[in-house]
């Protein structure tokens, strides 16, 4: 007996070093023993989920602690190589270029330490080996509770205007006035409208995955995830958000990522019909005006041919990324710079700016192309794209069976997907309660795929 307590610590060191390579601990506890580290990267991960519907300090504090646990379980047992070498370059591409960026512009020291805040990059790896202690489908629980709690506050705060988290004088939530102020932007505690709807956006698609791809009970449990989820994206009143929601929920119901080109040809044109109609502004003409309900108000407002602000901070992008194509201006250092590029389009257009030059480009894409030129650019889409490779490779694999982990890759990729199309119209990737979700989505689908890869090699399936 004395023999095997002594081999007890290593056996359970062993067994979370082998996680993966034995299909994972689907029997493993909520918690654990305190004095033990894999209770403490539990905690830090349970933390991180559920603080991220509601609370950006807890999310910083989760993030920290899970990075310092996961450094002192790797001290102690060396992880292997898990994952393949294409993947790995095409995850940390993207911190590499930013700090060439910043190394190559103007006030290189000044420029990298703006860097320091960004350390959230690496939070897809680190969420490895703690999830590898884990089951998904409780974790997932935790992380539903708060946004369902979210997405209900959000609702009520559509019809009745209630901030009921912030004292007098600092209240933030405000009417739709084209609306006759009749409704209000739901953001649940979060500062912005977009950033809400950007985060209920991935929850919703995540959700919808699993309550696609999943029988009986599940099916209603993840249903209710997402339908609530849902209504946070609606009742943010974030358009974006909406054709983000609608291109998402198009790929997983023609069976995406398992087939590509049919959902893909969809989506496209489905985004170019929006788009025809945004530019426009015919279905203005199709749609009555209704000023009692502020849902279809505010899509009727949606033409670009009226609200020509948008359009003129894209063109004070591309001014910029003209003039610095290959590095950029340095990550962090648009207020430094685009005040330039907007006087310049001022001038030309004779508009005036209703945001500060510090206010993103409303596109992710030109955002992230005027910091770190092309060459950030191609590393920010690596990254997507290496993410939605490695998921839609492994729903493929696993054919019928892994069924929790591909109906998790699966939300996942259409998560991510319509993420990427909300970046189109805002800057979804530099909100940091929205950056978390997606670093978090890509820890999932990385440790799903895995599970499977190593479930395959062991030959045993959960189908």
């Amino acid at each position: 007996m004395a023999r095997l307590r002594a081999l007890s610590p290593a056996l359970t060191g062993w067994l979370s070093a082998a996680s993966y390579e034995g299909g994972g601990t689907g029997q493993s506890p909520f918690i654990g023993p305190l004095n033990s580290r894999q209770a403490w990267l539990r905690i830090c991960v349970y933390s991180l989920f559920f603080c991220s519907a509601f609370s950006i300090a807890g999310v910083t504090a989760a993030t920290l602690l899970l990075y310092l646990f996961a450094l002192y379980h790797a001290w102690r047992e060396p992880p292997r190589r898990t994952l393949p070498g294409w993947l790995l370059v095409g995850i940390l591409t993207l911190p590499a270029v930013a700090v060439i960026c910043a190394l190559v512009n103007p006030s290189p020291l000044a420029n990298v330490i703006q860097l320091r805040k960004e350390y959230s990059y690496f939070l897809p790896l680190v969420l490895l080996p703690a999830l590898a202690l884990m089951q998904s489908r409780r974790l997932l629980i935790v992380l539903m509770i708060p946004v369902v709690l979210m997405a209900a506050y959000a609702l009520i705060q559509y019809f009745w205007g209630v901030d009921w988290i912030r004292p007098e004088g600092k209240k933030l939530v405000r009417p739709y006035t084209l609306a006759g102020g009749t409704v209000y932007f739901g953001k649940g505690t979060f500062t912005h409208h977009l950033t809400f709807s950007g985060y209920m956006l991935l929850n919703l698609l995540l959700f919808a995955g699993l309550a696609l791809r999943l029988p009986g009970r599940d099916r209603l449990l993840w249903g209710v995830g997402a339908v609530m989820a849902g209504i946070g994206v609606i009742v943010a009143l974030g358009r974006s958000g909406w054709i983000g929601m609608a291109v998402g929920l198009l790929l997983l119901v023609l069976g995406f990522p398992r087939r590509i080109w049919l959902p893909l040809g969809v989506a496209v044109a489905f985004v170019a019909v929006a788009g025809s109609a945004v530019l426009t502004g015919w279905h203005q003409l199709v749609i009555p005006s209704n000023q009692e309900w502020g849902l279809v108000e505010r899509f009727r407002n949606t033409s670009l041919r009226h609200d020509r602000e948008r359009l003129y901070l894209w063109e004070s992008a591309l001014l910029g990324i003209q003039d610095r194509p290959v590095f950029g201006v340095g990550y962090g250092n648009d207020k430094l710079y685009m005040r330039v590029y907007r006087n310049q389009v001022t001038q030309k257009r004779h508009y005036r700016f209703s945001v500060r030059p510090s206010t993103h480009s409303h596109n992710v894409y030109l955002q992230v192309a005027f910091e770190l030129g092309l060459l950030g650019l191609v590393a920010y889409l690596a990254l997507w794209g290496s993410i939605l490779y490695w998921s839609a490779h492994w729903v493929r694999r696993a054919g019928d069976g892994w069924r929790f982990e591909t109906a998790l890759l699966s939300g996942a990729a259409a998560a991510l997907t319509g993420s990427m199309v909300a970046g189109f119209f805002e800057n979804n990737f530099f909100d940091a309660e929205v950056r978390t979700m997606i670093f978090i989505l890509m820890g999932l689908a990385l440790h799903s795929g895995l599970r499977i890869r190593a479930g395959l090699n062991a030959g045993r399936s959960t189908a």
